[in-house]
């Protein structure tokens, strides 16, 4: 998806063939996990049907891992607080597995748009800085929602329907106003 020069999305490396449905039983302990167990999980799946993450600032892609993808998952529901108002004038997304140390900070300018800053902390050349629309962020950030959620219920269905995942899907719905 596109905020301007900040794009995030997934994309298929074999253009969904031999895509394997994983029907392995998830459980999670709503006790004792968090729903960052579900994001690796799902994580894994996706990235085991050669389904990534793409980070892509100012026209360069950024490597990601399967443990990124877990990373904006975790963010997505403040991401999603943040456009829509609900008191959070800033915003920040901390990629920091596997050698990668990327930097993301949204800070609202008003109602309508926010500044966008990228740090990729392993240079001091890349960083980005940029305004951009609250409601093109938030449009962007419920396809890609809506892409995570719709392949998590065709490729694992027992991740969809646990506890932790639901509680989290209904969180991002209700922020959405859906």
């Amino acid at each position: 998806m596109s905020s301007g020069n900040f794009l995030f999305f997934l994309k298929s490396q074999n253009n969904f063939e031999n895509i394997v449905i994983n029907n392995s039983e998830f459980e999670y302990d709503q006790e004792l996990e968090t729903v960052d167990s579900v994001f690796r999980d799902l994580s894994d799946v996706l990235y085991e049907n050669k389904i990534h993450f793409i980070l892509q600032i100012n026209g360069i892609i950024y490597p990601t891992w399967d443990c990124e993808l877990s990373i904006f998952l975790d963010s997505l529901l403040d991401m999603v607080s943040f456009c829509n108002g609900n008191g959070a004038e800033k915003c920040e997304v901390e990629f920091y597995e596997q050698g990668i140390s990327y930097h993301i900070d949204f800070e609202k300018i008003n109602h309508e748009s926010y500044k966008f800053h990228f740090v990729d902390n392993s240079t001091t050349l890349n960083t980005f800085h940029t305004e951009n629309s609250l409601l093109a962020l938030n449009l962007d950030l419920f396809i890609f929602y809506s892409q995570v959620v719709f392949l998590i219920d065709k490729l694992c269905p027992s991740i969809s329907n646990t506890g932790l995942f639901i509680e989290w899907k209904n969180a991002i719905s209700k922020q959405f106003g859906i």
